[in-house]
């Protein structure tokens, strides 16, 4: 490789940043790379692989000529046959995650190498949980607590719990100030 030239370039990563647990069939991760002329042909030792969090193995790995393969994590829950595009070295780029559930919610990275050179790029999905009960007790003026069944769940409800308990409780002073005030 010349210096400064780049053979590889990943050029965007798609990755939903929010997916909900079971609201959709499947969720796509693309990586888009460009290759020079020369890592564009069939003894550049192209690679494509996916990694899981900070892992040191891959959970997706598609060599061109080769069937894609998923492991770990993903094994069994990938689409393998699902092609992101029709170019013999850009085919299998993706990631067609079948039913994503809370327990693949993390950091992605995808890593496209040749002989002579690689690029990397990361990025973060959640698969939250359903915000199944919730239970606020009033009882002698107090706040009880938010209950939340799925481990992974949506950030947004824990922000609405906080903004909740903050305004409730600003509620609860102002009430008795102005209780002791008029007595």
């Amino acid at each position: 490789m010349f210096a400064g030239i780049q053979c590889v370039q990943i050029t965007d990563l798609r990755v939903p940043s929010l997916v909900k647990n079971g609201s959709s069939s499947y969720a796509l991760l693309d990586c888009e790379y460009s290759l020079s002329q020369e890592e564009s042909g069939p003894n550049s030792g192209l690679v494509v692989k996916w990694f899981f969090n900070d892992r040191s193995a891959p959970v997706y790995q598609w060599i061109p000529g080769k069937d894609p393969q998923g492991w770990d994590i993903l094994k069994g829950r990938l689409n393998l046959g699902y092609k992101a595009s029709s170019h013999k070295s850009t085919m299998h780029r993706a990631l067609y995650i079948i039913n994503p559930t809370t327990e693949l919610s993390g950091n992605y990275k995808c890593v496209v190498s040749t002989f002579d050179d690689e690029d990397f790029m990361n990025k973060k999905m959640i698969v939250y949980g359903e915000f199944l009960a919730s239970h606020i007790i009033t009882s002698n003026f107090r706040v009880g607590t938010c209950t939340y069944i799925s481990y992974y769940t949506s950030i947004r409800h824990t922000f609405i719990f906080i903004i909740f308990r903050f305004l409730w409780k600003s509620f609860l002073f102002l009430l008795d100030f102005f209780k002791h005030s008029l007595l």
